[in-house]
């Protein structure tokens, strides 16, 4: 809303997974934005899974379709594991929240660790390492290892001007308290 109100460029981005939609400040966050037209994309990694409980049991609705009742326009895309078409899908979203309407992306995604950690959690048998061997069996950072190697320097470089910033930068003080609420 600060930004709009500010009538800058920008736009927020929110990134939360399936089982965070069966909160109320997810359903007010899109009533929020789509009563006014806040530039804001909302980006559902949906790996089916809420900690350890499948959708089925936790949700009656499908999320990129419910996100329309609020009037949110909404899209879904299916193949997760393909950067590039996430990319393509991101871009247009982005695209229709610059232009003026809230936009819920829900991607289709796997958990490949343990709900909190770097852990397996097969053992639990909620879910099976073959069914997330499916996907990365076509996760192109673990099938082409040429692609990985090309796009790490420039993810290295990435990261490391980003945590070069964030150490540079000094604290904020009291006067910054409260510049960027409206």
């Amino acid at each position: 809303m600060s930004f709009k109100r500010r009538g800058l460029s920008r736009i927020a981005v929110t990134v939360f997974g399936d089982g965070a939609t069966e909160e109320g400040v997810y359903h007010e966050s899109l009533n929020f934005a789509a009563l006014n037209k806040t530039p804001v994309l909302f980006v559902c990694e949906d790996n089916g899974l809420a900690v350890h409980s499948f959708r089925k049991v936790r949700q009656n609705y499908r999320l990129h379709e419910h996100a329309a009742t609020y009037g949110v326009t909404s899209m879904r895309v299916e193949e997760g594991w393909d950067p590039l078409i996430v990319r393509e899908a991101t871009l247009k979203a982005a695209a229709k929240v610059r232009a003026g309407e809230p936009v819920l992306l829900e991607i289709a995604t796997a958990r490949y660790k343990e709900h909190v950690g770097v852990g397996e959690d097969f053992h639990f048998k909620y879910r099976t390492s073959e069914a997330v061997d499916v996907w990365k069996r076509r996760d192109p950072l673990i099938v082409d290892a040429q692609l990985a190697e090309t796009l790490r320097p420039e993810l290295e470089r990435e990261i490391d001007a980003a945590v070069a910033f964030a150490e540079k930068s000094p604290a904020p003080g009291r006067d910054e308290l409260l510049t960027d609420i409206i």
